[in-house]
């Protein structure tokens, strides 16, 4: 039976310590959440499968999982690592339109069950904005909110960097988008434009 997680804040995050963590006991079964998903594998080793699609895990390594996507977690023996989850409302939230763009390009170039082992020169900056996070998260100071949104949009950089081939080719389709609806906005009009042009006096 294939259960959901569907109780979690909109954003959340939780260190994996242990073969008993109950993160780990509850992937253990099938399972979906409607919450974007990053799993940071410090240390360990295992197998997850993710919409049937199986992934060996490995130490420094991410997986992502979007929402709705059943997922199975295997752990072979201890595994130490991260696991941050969080809505798209809330990292896209109070940000401009052209930013949204952006916000959504970020998100979407990370590909769908996406599982990367992460190059050592990134690997210390990429701890060092989770360390910020978890002291952020943990603490209740003032607009902790947007420190937690700006850091995860950081680290997720980091990741879609990772994946750069695909954020280009999404950009490109933005662009291609700008234009075809700057066409369907202008053409009409240009029409209508000749078209007086034709009729009115003077042009005869």
């Amino acid at each position: 039976m294939i259960h959901a997680i569907s109780n979690e804040a909109p954003l959340n995050i939780q260190a994996i310590e242990s073969m008993e963590d109950e993160y780990l006991q509850s992937a253990a079964k099938p399972g979906w959440q409607r919450h974007f998903e990053v799993l940071y594998i410090v240390k360990g080793k295992g197998i997850c499968l993710i919409d049937l699609e199986k992934f060996e895990i490995c130490d420094n390594m991410i997986l992502c999982l979007r929402p709705d996507q059943v997922r199975q977690f295997q752990a072979n023996g201890a595994i130490l690592g991260y696991r941050i989850s969080f809505t798209e409302s809330f990292f896209c939230v109070g940000e401009q339109e052209d930013d949204l763009m952006y916000q959504s390009a970020i998100i979407e170039s990370i590909p769908r069950s996406a599982c990367v082992t992460l190059q050592n020169n990134i690997t210390n900056d990429m701890k060092e904005i989770l360390k910020k996070m978890i002291v952020e998260f943990d603490s209740d100071c003032l607009f902790r909110t947007e420190m937690l949104r700006r850091y995860l949009k950081i680290f997720l950089v980091y990741v879609a960097r990772q994946f750069e081939d695909s954020i280009e080719k999404i950009m490109q389709t933005r662009n291609i988008e700008i234009v075809q609806k700057f066409k369907t906005l202008v053409w009409p009009q240009t029409r209508h434009c000749r078209r007086c042009t034709q009729l009115s006096p003077s042009s005869t």
